[in-house]
């Protein structure tokens, strides 16, 4: 025979409230998980879509995206908007775009956004734009190839996918400091008024491809050169020797340049301008 429980005992009582208490919990976690999920959601050009909101005014929207080879048209409660890739890719030309994927982020503030992945025609060719709208208008919040191209050849948005987590939207890029390999590095943006601002300047590098049998972020100088205490001051952090060993630990873009802090094997480190750098690969 069962064990007869006593409803009226404090352990009964304790018992019952711990088990309502699991259950809730188990609820939440649920809701969360399923919330998180909502926040990405990937959308197909050619769909038209009536379940989601768009506009971030609570209500559902209507939303159809179509592309071409040489331009994107999207169609929010059918207000038509026109982007032509020759706009915000460099270097375009009519071809070039040969896949793009759409997404629709939702930070915890209640702001919705338009993200446009553009893979090129070659793999290291990617591009991420993301836009927000307003009424009567479609604003380019972030675009994520321009902000960080130029100070290094190579240097770019990378295929993954862009994360998004409570307020914050996550872009990888990546680039080649040094021939040793292609090192990845993550963007944080937050939004800012109706644009997508960096949380911070200065990303730590992860090796991500390595080449010519390199095993490591390190390199030999070649030349003499001085690092500096911090992006762009004058105080001198230390002067490298001819053949001493670095590791490169961070990368600070900029506009028109790029740094790298700089890592003696004494543990000391210094900021270089990227284009001061002549160096040679340890293997």
């Amino acid at each position: 025979m069962g064990k007869v429980v006593n409803f009226k005992s404090n352990k009964a009582i304790t018992l019952i409230c711990s088990m309502l208490l699991v259950f809730m919990m188990s609820l939440a976690i649920g809701i969360n998980a399923d919330a998180a999920q909502k926040q990405l959601i990937k959308l197909s050009s050619g769909k038209e879509y009536t379940s989601y909101d768009i506009t971030g005014d609570g209500k559902k929207d209507n939303l159809y995206m179509s592309n071409s080879s040489y331009k994107l048209t999207i169609d929010i409660n059918d207000e038509n908007y026109v982007l032509y890739w020759e706009d915000f890719i460099d270097n375009y030309y009519d071809g070039c775009v040969y896949k793009t994927n759409f997404y629709l982020y939702s930070l915890s503030n209640g702001s919705r956004y338009l993200g446009i992945n553009v893979i090129g025609m070659y793999d290291d060719q990617m591009f991420n734009s993301i836009y927000k709208y307003t009424p009567g208008e479609l604003i380019r919040s972030l675009d994520a190839t321009k902000i960080l191209n130029g100070p290094i050849a190579g240097m770019g948005s990378t295929s993954y996918p862009v994360k998004v987590s409570g307020n914050t939207i996550t872009i990888k890029f990546n680039t080649g400091i040094t021939s040793s390999g292609i090192y990845d590095f993550n963007v944080n943006y937050r939004p800012s008024g109706n644009k997508l601002k960096a949380t911070e300047d200065k990303y730590k590098l992860t090796l991500k491809n390595k080449s010519n049998g390199s095993k490591s972020k390190t390199f030999k100088a070649l030349k003499k050169f001085k690092t500096y205490k911090k992006v762009g001051s004058k105080k001198v952090s230390y002067t490298t020797k001819v053949g001493e060993k670095l590791k490169v630990v961070k990368i600070c873009p900029k506009s028109k340049n790029a740094y790298v802090l700089l890592k003696r094997t004494n543990g000391k480190t210094g900021w270089v301008n990227f284009k001061k750098l002549s160096y040679k690969n340890v293997k």
